[in-house]
């Protein structure tokens, strides 16, 4: 009777405890599964009110636009000479496939698996959360310098619709200078033409950035021009960013297949100078001792994170707008090739114009001529553009646009 009475309903109070302990036992696996089933259905919930991309190009571009930047303009070029020129291409290849590409896939797969931002994400493992604080703190200090970088180019951007390119002819209270615009070869005294300086670079140094000496007299005013180009930036980047993926995805078409057009212009261009082959040759030739140097290696470590913007968190909140079957194995793959190939054209044309300098000065060694950071932007491409004989102030306006859209 106690068997049917249990089986019917009705318990007697002295197997009350045994019930309960039984109620538990059963309901276990019914509370796993609907906790389980809210998890599920809070994900669901995130996701669907999650933005998306339009579609699915729109992220690959806007990866490539991303990543694709200052890193493959400026950096590539001059840590390839001052490693090996062609050397140092076997080094960051290898860095590429095993460290690089891995982590901007890593990264891909992060962000459109959890539909996160890279410090939401870590809920996934809350101790290391502060990867994902140090990832956005870093976001915001490498802003912090590219805005400026940005202020320049869009300060040679307008420059460039003058009648004259203003970097193209000498100043006459600039010593020691020689015109960009000049296409022939300088007389050299004693074997070489010493101590000249291209009016691109003079105009960089005391036009655009007021170089002073030394900083005994202070830092000095800011610059009127530099500071609306500083305001203007910032306006451009909050409008791209203000809706999201909806305007980023959109504006995409445009900051990512645009810059190539130019790109690829000034290589074609850079390729008719005198002396561009000759560059172009020391650039590619490997130095092959270098290879057993550790800090090439290094170097080849750092320029990969730089050139494909990875750690920054900026992959993971991308492909955090993905619709959860996005192919993203296939988006890493084009995209680290993409900017691969992206970097050695930018060598070959920032050494292209590094050659015909060479030639024109009659400078033997190309490596004197060769200049970091916002030197080669500013002074050597400036130059080789002074030189077009088909409207300069057009190439110049594409090429300063294209510079500002990367960044």
């Amino acid at each position: 009777m106690e068997n049917l009475g249990y089986a019917g309903g009705q318990v007697e109070p002295g197997e009350k405890g045994t019930q309960a302990a039984d109620s538990r036992s059963v309901a276990s696996p019914m509370n796993s599964s609907i906790t389980l089933q809210t998890i599920s259905d809070d994900t669901k919930t995130t996701t669907s009110t999650r933005d998306k991309w339009g579609r699915d190009i729109e992220f690959m571009l806007s990866c490539i636009a991303y990543s694709v930047g200052f890193g493959n303009i400026w950096k590539f070029p001059y840590t390839a000479l001052k490693h090996g020129g062609g050397a140092f291409l076997l080094p960051y290849l290898i860095v590429l496939f095993i460290v690089g590409r891995p982590i901007y896939y890593l990264e891909m797969i992060l962000g459109q698996f959890s539909s996160r931002g890279c410090v939401k994400l870590y809920d996934l493992a809350p101790a290391m959360r502060g990867i994902g604080v140090a990832q956005t703190i870093a976001m915001f200090v490498v802003m912090t310098y590219y805005a400026p970088v940005l202020a320049i180019t869009f300060r040679y951007f307008v420059a460039s619709f003058s009648s004259t390119l203003p970097w193209s002819e000498c100043n006459p209270s600039w010593a020691n200078c020689v015109n960009s615009s000049f296409v022939g070869r300088l007389e050299p005294t004693n074997g070489t033409a010493v101590g000249l300086q291209s009016s691109a670079e003079l105009y960089f140094l005391k036009e655009v950035i007021h170089k002073a000496p030394s900083l005994e007299d202070g830092l000095g005013m800011p610059d009127w021009k530099l500071a609306l180009c500083l305001l203007f930036a910032w306006i451009v980047v909050a409008t791209i960013l203000i809706r999201g993926a909806k305007s980023t995805g959109k504006a995409s078409y445009f900051l990512a297949i645009f810059p190539y057009v130019i790109i690829i212009i000034l290589l074609l261009q850079t390729l008719m100078l005198d002396g561009a082959m000759q560059g172009i040759l020391y650039f590619i030739t490997p130095q092959w001792d270098k290879l057993l140097s550790i800090e090439v290696w290094y170097e080849a470590v750092t320029q990969c994170f730089f050139s494909l913007s990875v750690c920054y968190g900026g992959i993971i909140a991308y492909s955090s707008f993905n619709n959860f079957s996005n192919n993203v194995h296939r988006d890493a793959v084009i995209i680290s090739w993409l900017d691969t190939f992206t970097s050695i054209v930018a060598g070959c044309i920032v050494f292209g114009v590094i050659g015909n300098l060479a030639y024109v000065s009659g400078q033997p060694d190309i490596q004197k001529l060769a200049r970091d950071g916002a030197g080669l932007t500013f002074m050597t491409y400036p130059d080789a553009i002074a030189k077009f004989q088909f409207l300069p102030q057009l190439f110049a306006a594409l090429f300063f646009l294209m510079l500002f859209i990367v960044g």
